[in-house]
């Protein structure tokens, strides 16, 4: 979608604009020539552990790493593309993290993570207009004290309680007759 827009927007300008996905890059389909390249974090990582050489070959100026907030998250999850951008400052390029929901802290630790070092930090959420967005909640006359999320669970977790008394005294009842059974419940 981004680059699609950029298209959009430079159109009627000399600027190149494509994108390079993972599949590309496993049939070694790489750009020689590009204005702006659009890349996914998984594309990137590949690069960087695959072809590190061909990226330094672009002489890359500007990285911007867009939503640069949800690192955090990925550092928690199974895939380790989030890795290249710890050598990501070894391109010698100015780097770019794009956030409207950062903080200093956040800054402070991705900074780190990254290895970049010293950082300047571009707007502040003091001269950031904050949008007076209201949401209404407006409770429906034939609503059901049940169909809260909170209330579905808790009738869900009673229920699931009650099946497991029930499979209790029925296990209870079973003979023996030399078997041994095991029974696990979880609270």
């Amino acid at each position: 979608m981004h680059e699609i827009q950029a298209k959009q927007y430079l159109r009627g300008t000399s600027l190149r604009v494509i994108s390079l996905l993972p599949a590309d890059i496993q049939i070694q389909k790489l750009p020689t020539q590009f204005d702006l390249l659009f890349i996914s974090i998984h594309a990137f990582n590949d690069l960087m552990v695959g072809f590190q050489d061909v990226i330094k070959q672009w002489g890359i100026q500007n990285i911007f790493i867009d939503e640069y907030h949800n690192i955090v998250g990925e550092l928690f999850r199974l895939s380790s593309s989030w890795q290249s951008l710890r050598v990501v400052a070894s391109l010698n390029a100015k780097i770019m993290l794009l956030s409207a929901t950062s903080d200093k802290d956040l800054m402070k630790y991705i900074s780190s993570f990254m290895c970049i070092g010293e950082y300047e930090v571009i707007g502040s959420v003091a001269s950031y207009p904050v949008p007076d967005v209201k949401i209404a909640v407006v409770k429906h006359a034939k609503a059901n004290k049940r169909e809260t999320l909170l209330d579905l669970v808790v009738h869900h977790c009673q229920n699931l309680m009650e099946k497991k008394k029930i499979l209790l005294l029925r296990f209870m009842q079973l003979p023996c007759q030399g078997k041994m059974h095991v029974i696990y419940l979880i609270d």
